[in-house]
């Protein structure tokens, strides 16, 4: 297996900065059409916040949910995708991701070994629309072996500790109905003993878990291709400019060890570094004030691909529907002054026996709702400080956040409980004391919340009347998957906050990826995917993988650009053979 991480400057085509979903695809491509192709990342390690998150793609008409028999077709999809961004549409872009995503999965899958599956629970967000469909257009990630990247398995960013058991186990989503049942079937507890023995066997030979799965297992399938394909990389290594010759940029310029040097790229530079949700003064800008904003976004995602971008002559998009990728965010703070940002995801939120109330002690939305409109909510309600409150009963059966589901025995909560990081209270009124809320007013909301039990309808916000909303909850509790009271003591209470996974601002492209100026001409060598670009969603969430999905899709148009290989005729994409 071929991987320099420390490449020779000057002799590269293609050089990508950054190293997650879209830039490993881009690199990936280059490389398949003969470029000499360089990643320039400025973490340790590779795989970016992709590394991090659940590893899904949303891609219309793709060719994986092609061949178990789900028909859409690209019409369907515009035609969605239309209401969806109502007067933000951008045609040009959008024909752009309907042609080539379906054409980059068939890469994905054919060249690497990676492997998509659909996701058979995960509707389009916005079901109601004209256009969606049930299933098939998000794509999730299938557990990859990390053996296969041999020595290389360690330069591949590690899963957050709370995405993890034991310490360091892997898990995928196909696992939680195991882990919900585990002391309830013996298939579940015979799945989880098999997972349990497969890490033990892995710490014992490699000193970690060698399964990777979700995000993981997109970057791990995609490096070894790189790595396959010749790919080079630079890891330490921070870009702090363009460098340009006759108005075109033809390289980058790095600094390490307080050296800057000089690399150059006949063919051009994408810029895919994942954003500024780690830029304070940017954040400022674009991000509305008074709210707490913690990220998942890696460390490194400070906004240096927006400032030379605009140093090399680029521009920001215009204005979005939103401009942050919301996501429901709670910090936990350890006992010894660390602290973890710990996402909940619907599967978490649309359970029942929960709820989320705001400072006033009251609902303020549908608990059920996708994450990016969930974060969005705080501003709409003007809500400033809101809580999941669960009772005993849900907390056993599903969990929340870090706390896993299952008897107490096998889920001790002193450490949360110590670290103020789960509140707990004997009644609703004492929970709400210490909360700081209002407490008759705290227990009549939970009192109106048990009574939608009996016909198992939500009149206030809705909850459960979206297919989203259904697929995301128990199917076995009736009469309503989502709909359940909290009526068993103690009860319990977490900090939520209208976090992030990333920013939606970044800088415009056009259908070929390519970054406009100021004129809105491309400039020379310049492309941008990802974060980096200005949202080609216009900060929209169609579905599940929106954020990877576009990264992947505009990192193969502009390595098919930057190789001369791509043509305005449908269906003509010029891979290599």
């Amino acid at each position: 297996m071929d991987g320099n991480y420390a490449a020779p400057a000057g002799e590269f085509d293609f050089i990508v900065m950054g190293s997650g979903g879209g830039a490993l695809t881009a690199a990936i491509t280059a490389a398949d059409l003969g470029l000499r192709v360089l990643v320039v990342e400025k973490a340790d390690v590779v795989g970016g916040t992709t590394a991090l998150s659940g590893g899904a793609i949303w891609v219309p008409c793709n060719p994986v949910a092609a061949a178990a028999g789900i028909v859409d077709t690209p019409e369907q999809a515009r035609e969605y995708l239309g209401h969806v961004m109502s007067n933000h549409f951008r045609p040009d872009l959008v024909d752009a991701y309907l042609k080539h995503g379906p054409a980059m999965v068939a890469m994905v899958q054919e060249r690497t070994e990676h492997r998509f599956a659909v996701e058979t629970f995960v509707t389009d967000y916005k079901p109601e629309l004209p256009g969606a469909v049930d299933f098939g257009r998000s794509l999730g990630s299938v557990p990859y072996d990390a053996r296969r990247l041999g020595e290389h398995a360690a330069k591949v960013r590690r899963p957050l500790p709370s995405a993890m058991l034991l310490g360091g186990m892997s898990i995928d989503f196909g696992d939680v109905k195991y882990l919900m049942s585990v002391t309830k079937s013996w298939t579940s507890f015979r799945k989880v003993a098999g997972l349990i023995l497969d890490y033990a066997r892995d710490k014992l030979t490699h000193g970690r878990d060698m399964r990777m799965t979700l995000g993981n297992a997109l970057i791990g399938g995609l490096f070894k291709a790189a790595l396959d394909k010749g790919v080079s990389f630079r890891t330490g290594t921070p870009v702090v400019g363009l460098h340009r010759n006759d108005n075109r940029v033809a390289g980058v310029i790095v600094e390490v060890g307080g050296q800057r040097e000089t690399i150059l790229a006949s063919r051009g530079v994408l810029l895919a570094s994942g954003g500024f949700a780690n830029n304070e003064e940017l954040k400022s800008r674009h991000f509305k004030p008074g709210l707490e904003h913690p990220t998942m976004s890696v460390a490194e995602c400070t906004g240096d691909a927006m400032r030379i971008g605009l140093e090399a002559g680029g521009r920001t998009g215009a204005q979005l529907h939103q401009n942050f990728l919301g996501f429901p965010l709670s910090v936990y703070t350890r006992a010894d002054g660390s602290s973890e940002t710990i996402m909940h995801s619907e599967g978490q939120r649309s359970m029942p026996g929960s709820i989320c109330i705001n400072e006033a002690g009251e609902r303020f939305l549908n608990e059920a709702l996708p994450y990016n409109d969930f974060a969005y909510a705080f501003e709409r309600s003007g809500c400033e400080r809101a809580y999941f409150v669960i009772d005993e009963r849900a907390l056993r059966n599903y969990g929340f956040g870090p706390v896993r589901p299952g008897p107490r025995w096998l889920r001790p909560l002193d450490e949360f409980l110590n670290a103020g990081y789960l509140i707990s209270a004997p009644t609703i009124a004492e929970l709400a004391f210490k909360l700081e809320v209002d407490p008759a007013r705290m227990r009549a909301t939970v009192e109106r919340y048990n009574r939608f039990e009996a016909d198992g309808t939500d009149p206030d916000f809705s909850k459960g009347v979206s297919q989203h909303d259904r697929n995301n909850g128990d199917p076995t509790h009736q009469p309503h998957p989502n709909i359940g009271p909290l009526d068993q003591a103690p009860y319990y209470a977490i900090r939520i906050h209208p976090g992030n996974l990333g920013t939606y601002v970044g800088m415009e492209v056009d259908a070929h990826a390519r970054v406009l100026g100021e004129d809105g001409l491309p400039v020379q060598g310049l492309h941008a995917c990802g974060l980096d670009a200005h949202s080609i969603f216009a900060g929209c969430y169609p579905g599940g993988g929106s954020s990877i999905g576009p990264s992947m899709v505009f990192g193969y148009i502009a390595a098919l650009s930057a190789a001369g290989r791509l043509t305005d005729a449908p269906g003509t994409d010029a891979r290599a053979a």
